[in-house]
């Protein structure tokens, strides 16, 4: 053991005093650096063109779902896209509600067009309805073999008269036409109240469309306000008194309600007949024909 060099860090001595040119490292103690290293695993490498390609796919499912940002921001979600792409992690908010939703909204556009282009020609319809702000609008569709919604004519404080109206769809089919080079529509439905029946003779007379036609659910609806008109005008009339009577008068509401507890463990509301709301006629009569036992024992309990 006297006989074996002592060892000072890295520079052997021997007994001699004289140092020893030749160092020898543990393996363990050598340098990384000195070694040569091999990676056999994949190697991931996500080019530009990549990157904009998943981005793109990525916001158009949350923008076709109407999925908020929120939902896919948690580090469970961030693990996940981990998992499966290490190197890719989602848009911040600001660019998938800026230039890709331009670029959503574009493609989107691109495929209808191109699909209005190969169908030759559609109908375009027009109908009323109220947006959540209680504002009444009118939507504007195109069929083609697919739905596609085109725009919305938004009412103003002024009474929409036949022209306003007219033009208004005149000014909606050039812009049409113009983005696709060609015509694009050869009817035109809408619903059969006098302003929207004036609208479409005005049209045929002016050549935009060969064929324009109401509505077979409007046309349906009113032969169904003739016949209650002419036939049950008497049973509607007495059925709105009891319906109006019951939710008006507070003390037969409450014992209605009362009744309606005990029997079927919840609360009915009576319909009322509107002649604004299809069904609601049956509806009126269903709800009564339902509740005809209560009814009939409220005089009773009165």
């Amino acid at each position: 053991c006297s006989s074996r060099p002592k060892t000072i860090g890295l520079l052997h001595i021997d007994q001699a005093g004289t140092s020893n040119s030749t160092i020898a490292l543990p393996i363990s103690k050598r340098s990384s650096s000195s070694m040569q290293q091999k990676w056999t695993g994949p190697i991931d490498r996500l080019t530009v063109e990549d990157k904009e390609k998943i981005d793109r796919a990525f916001a158009f499912a949350m923008h076709t779902t109407a999925t908020p940002f929120e939902y896919f921001d948690k580090k469970v979600w961030h693990d996940f896209f981990h998992c499966i792409r290490p190197v890719w992690k989602p848009p911040s908010p600001s660019i998938i509600g800026g230039k890709l939703l331009d670029s959503v909204y574009t493609n989107v556009m691109s495929r209808t067009l191109d699909t209005v282009k190969e169908a030759g020609g559609g109908v375009l319809s027009i109908d009323g309805s109220t947006n959540l702000l209680s504002k009444s609008i009118c939507n504007v569709v195109l069929f083609v073999g697919l739905t596609f919604f085109l725009d919305y004519l938004q009412s103003s404080l002024d009474r929409e008269s036949t022209p306003k109206v007219f033009n208004k769809i005149e000014y909606l089919m050039q812009r049409l036409d113009a983005k696709l080079a060609t015509k694009s529509c050869y009817a035109f439905v809408s619903d059969s109240c006098n302003g929207m029946r004036s609208v479409r003779n005005a049209m045929l007379g002016n050549g935009s469309f060969s064929y324009v036609y109401g509505c077979s659910a409007h046309a349906i609806n009113n032969f169904c306000e003739d016949i209650i008109k002419s036939c049950y005008a008497p049973l509607v009339k007495s059925a709105l008194y009891v319906c109006k009577t019951i939710r008006h008068t507070h003390l037969l509401r409450k014992l209605f309600d009362e009744l309606c507890k005990e029997k079927y463990g919840k609360l009915l509301t009576l319909v009322l007949y509107s002649k604004t709301r299809w069904s609601s006629i049956n509806l009126m009569f269903y709800c009564l024909h339902k509740v005809s036992s209560m009814l009939a024992y409220l005089p009773y309990v009165v």
